[in-house]
């Protein structure tokens, strides 16, 4: 098949040329964000950040009642609930009391230390330092509130546990004070004795609990004695400020290279994607390699945009510019066409695009030119019906032309006019025009004209309509040894260009290959082109006559009559073709 799946992955290469051939849509955004980055920046107006730090502690409670508190993690791990508590309720309405509002504040644990870190940003110098000293003083303070609330707590605690361990104390030595009491009170000798042994043994046998709850009764009165020194403690707060907000002076904004740096970065990657994006979506055919990654059909050339100064004579640029790259690129197309006629003869070319203006004219013009160079008896003719234009492009007469001699009328020796400057050449317009050109180029009338003047010529090159555009092509492919499609860039679709090898491969056409016409100069020939100190040489067979009538020697100018069906007044009878199968 001629015709290839598209690749389903973009390699590298296929990136890099998506930039190359993108750039200004890369470009685009890259300056646009890039600048609208420089002006935030510029007209950005300046903000201050001032910071304050405090630095917290065991509360006196915590020292108290659980000595193995006091450790450097301990608070570390509780620095998120200290955040929570500084951004509390209670600490912003102590704030909004002072500041008259709730300004913002980003409120963060110092790492690895026990530090909370006030820090405000604001337009003034002033109001920053203000903000950051005020919010961790009113945090201090709640801070210091809640210590004494919690000293008292635990004392009153302290205070009621200690009641209980004396009560507890008193309850267990109440068997004692009463046997003591009995020992004071008696007289007889003996029975004092005999009490004085119960106190023992019972004295004896209370001792650890006594001795436990008294233990407990003095640790617990201890720490009660420790409470109420540190009460005095903290009502100077358990967390202070160590770093006072002072005012900056130096304004907090980002460096204006900063915001160059991202913006160009983020234009970058919009741009990138953009290009992508746009490269994804466009369908157009630009390098031998888009025709290449869709179709298994060589390029023949790929012809490079003529200058301004020579669009005027693009059909004859073979011709006036002998030497140039684009006639190189031509002489490329009519060197493959040689090539193919080794290994089956190729004397009728039909050159034909997908669509309008896609350059089929122009490469027939100057293929027939490069053909005609090379020592070739050469015949170019305008087969499209429905816009013609070799005549206007050589400057002949439209009538009489092909359509006349398929219809027998007289004086068709004029049809072929020769071009003065081109040896070899005949130009062959369309004549007039017909009523329905699909139904006139399938008579058998017209076939044979071709085939007689096939015969008559060494190369007989076909003008013909877009594919796409009418059916006239789709007719006249069957009838001619090979097809040249021809491509314009950034302009034919690949689509288009796949739709228009398929029709022509089930009409059973031979596609030669394909012509793409005006890429970019580094995709064409100006590299290998001959320049005027390198002229090119071509020998030319002596055998090989230039005389218009000589054409039409064997068929006397007639090949059909006038209901389009061959006469035999010099026109042969029409001949089996070869399918594009027989060709292979």
């Amino acid at each position: 098949m001629p015709v290839r799946d598209a690749p389903e992955e973009l390699s590298l290469l296929d990136y890099a040329g998506i930039a190359r051939r993108r750039w200004p849509w890369v470009l685009l955004p890259v300056v646009l964000i890039t600048s609208l980055a420089v002006a935030y920046g510029i007209t950005r107006p300046a903000t201050y950040d001032a910071e304050s730090r405090v630095l917290l502690a065991d509360t006196a409670a915590q020292r108290t009642l659980d000595p193995g508190s006091q450790n450097t993690g301990f608070l570390s791990r509780e620095l998120t609930n200290e955040i929570s508590l500084a951004r509390s309720d209670t600490v912003e309405t102590l704030v909004a009391d002072e500041l008259g509002e709730i300004p913002a504040i980003n409120i963060s644990g110092a790492n690895d230390s026990d530090v909370l870190i006030f820090r405000a940003n604001s337009g003034s110098p002033a109001d920053a330092a203000t903000i950051a000293n005020t919010w961790a003083e009113k945090y201090v303070q709640v801070k210091r509130d809640d210590a004494v609330r919690n000293i008292q707590a635990a004392m009153t605690s302290l205070q009621t546990r200690l009641e209980q361990l004396r009560t507890d104390r008193q309850e267990i030595r109440a068997p004692l004070d009463q046997l003591d009491r009995r020992i004071a009170a008696t007289s007889d000798p003996d029975l004092a004795a005999q009490l004085q042994s119960d106190y023992d043994r019972l004295a004896d046998d209370l001792r650890l609990e006594l001795e436990l709850v008294t233990g407990q009764a003095e640790a617990t009165a201890a720490s009660l004695n420790q409470l109420e020194i540190d009460a005095e403690i903290a009502a100077l707060g358990e967390a202070r400020i160590v770093q006072v907000a002072a005012e900056p002076a130096q304004p907090s904004n980002p460096p204006l290279s900063r915001f160059i740096a991202l913006g160009g970065f983020l234009g970058l990657v919009v741009g990138a994607g953009l290009a992508l994006l746009i490269d994804v979506r466009d369908n157009r055919i630009r390098t031998a390699t888009d025709v290449q990654a869709i179709t298994a059909l060589p390029v023949l050339a790929s012809i490079p945009l003529a200058p301004r100064n020579l669009l005027n004579n693009l059909h004859r640029i073979t011709q006036t510019e002998p030497e140039g790259q684009w006639s190189e690129g031509y002489h490329l197309v009519r060197s493959s066409i040689e090539f193919v006629s080794y290994e089956s003869e190729m004397k009728s070319v039909l050159v034909t695009s997908p669509n309008p203006s896609e350059g089929k004219s122009t490469t027939a013009s100057n293929l027939a030119i490069a053909l005609a160079s090379a020592g070739n008896r050469v015949v170019l003719a305008d087969v499209d019906f429905r816009r013609p234009t070799v005549a206007k492009n050589y400057d002949v007469p439209s009538e009489p032309g092909l359509s006349d001699l398929v219809r027998g009328n007289p004086n068709t020796q004029q049809t072929a006019h020769t071009i003065a400057g081109i040896d070899d050449l005949l130009v062959m317009p369309t004549g007039s025009i017909p009523p329905n050109p699909a139904a006139f180029v399938a008579t058998p009338g017209f076939v044979n004209t071709l085939d007689w003047i096939r015969e008559q010529s060494s190369t007989l090159v076909l003008d013909a309509p877009p594919v796409l555009a009418v059916s006239d092509a789709h007719t006249m492919a069957r009838h001619v040894d090979g097809v040249v499609l021809t491509a314009r860039a950034n302009r034919t679709t690949k689509q288009d260009l796949t739709n228009v090898i398929n029709v022509l491969t089930q009409v059973g056409a031979r596609i030669i290959g394909v012509v793409l016409i005006g890429v970019e100069e580094s995709e064409g020939y100006g590299q290998y082109y001959y320049g005027p100190d390198q002229p090119r040489t071509t020998t030319r067979p002596e055998n090989l006559g230039r005389d218009t009538e000589q054409l039409w020697a064997k068929g006397n100018g007639a090949a059909a009559n006038g209901n389009g069906n061959g006469n035999g007044n010099g026109a042969p009878a029409p001949k089996p073709r070869r399918s594009v199968i027989d060709a292979e």
